[in-house]
């Protein structure tokens, strides 16, 4: 039997399949779905959804959970910056006599050494990545030219430091389109970039929506929540789905990300063109863009390899956590 818990807040509290059910479009807990509905496991499992910090959980494990056979923890959220190292989370975990699995939603395949088995998984990252693939179908990148408008086109997210330097780099270009969220912690964000296709709408639809500018432009730029992370962690490669969704998309992806993160997906079967990187933003929004959009067709090999090499990890990802279930 699975039974399902999750974290609100700080407050643990049962729930039923129907809580990760879709609304308005959002199939972001997908997987939970398909999890309840192909487990077989003879196991009392309890599946505790934290989208907390992992500290959150720890208070209730023994006394609320002493009556299962399984606990696994899926941290669907990625708290990385309050720990890095594995001597923390030993501390937190010494005391705990329950057999605990926990998913992580990180990149690298072995960032902790501990005693209880642990899943490495991209987890909420691939799920989402997932709801964009089979919701969009990209046409092929020489197929595209007659919707062309922009060069380069970036979702900057909620500000930072890096963010609003390349902004601030690039906004003058007219081959240049962006936007960014929580725009009321940035003055200087020029009549808070929102898109022209997503004026006038509410709620948390980017979520689980593609904006038209995003069908387009030539390039897209990301920069992820974080940039380094191995000051602390030698192991400790962490994205999210921003890097994975760039791949669907058919065409260059210049990412801004942690450097060890290249190695990370170049293990795994994506390619990249050292001419679309970081330090040529500027002569890409110079750029002709049948120039540019002729260059770029002319490596559409490594953009369609991506993205079957993105698919293919999207579905190993939805087979282990099936298989952590079922064990």
């Amino acid at each position: 039997m699975l039974q399902f818990w999750k974290i609100n807040g700080e407050v643990l509290e049962s729930v039923d399949i129907n809580h990760f059910k879709t609304h308005n479009g959002d199939y972001r807990w997908q997987n939970i779905i398909e999890l309840y509905e192909k487990h077989n496991s003879k196991h009392n499992i309890a599946l505790i959804v934290n989208e907390n910090k992992i500290e959150t959980i720890v208070p209730y494990l023994d006394y609320k959970f002493k009556s299962f056979d399984r606990v696994i923890i899926y941290q669907a959220e990625l708290f990385w910056s309050e720990f890095n190292n594995s001597e923390y989370l030993e501390k937190l975990l010494k005391d705990v006599d329950l057999p605990i699995e926990i998913i992580w939603n990180f990149f690298c395949d072995d960032p902790f050494d501990l005693d209880i088995p642990q899943y490495i998984t991209t987890g909420v990252c691939s799920q989402i990545t997932r709801l964009y693939l089979n919701k969009y179908e990209y046409p092929k990148l020489k197929d595209s030219w007659k919707d062309i408008k922009y060069n380069l086109i970036s979702k900057f997210g909620r500000p930072n430091r890096q963010r609003i330097k390349l902004y601030n780099k690039l906004k003058n270009y007219d081959k240049f389109i962006c936007s960014m969220n929580n725009f009321e912690y940035f003055e200087d964000f020029n009549e808070n970039r929102v898109l022209p296709s997503e004026k006038g709408k509410d709620g948390d639809f980017k979520s689980w929506e593609l904006a038209d500018e995003d069908f387009q432009s030539i390039c897209s730029l990301v920069v992820e929540t974080r940039t380094s992370q191995f000051e602390n962690s030698s192991r400790l490669v962490t994205c999210s789905e921003k890097t994975l969704k760039s791949f669907i998309t058919r065409r260059p992806s210049i990412l801004v990300i942690q450097p060890e993160a290249f190695g990370w997906l170049e293990k795994r079967g994506f390619r990249f063109f050292d001419f679309f990187v970081e330090k040529n933003l500027e002569t890409i929004c110079k750029m002709d863009t049948k120039e540019l959009f002729d260059l770029a067709v002319s490596y559409e090999y490594i953009w369609e390899n991506n993205l079957q090499v993105l698919r293919d990890l999207i579905q190993k990802d939805s087979n282990k956590l099936e298989e952590i279930i079922n064990g």
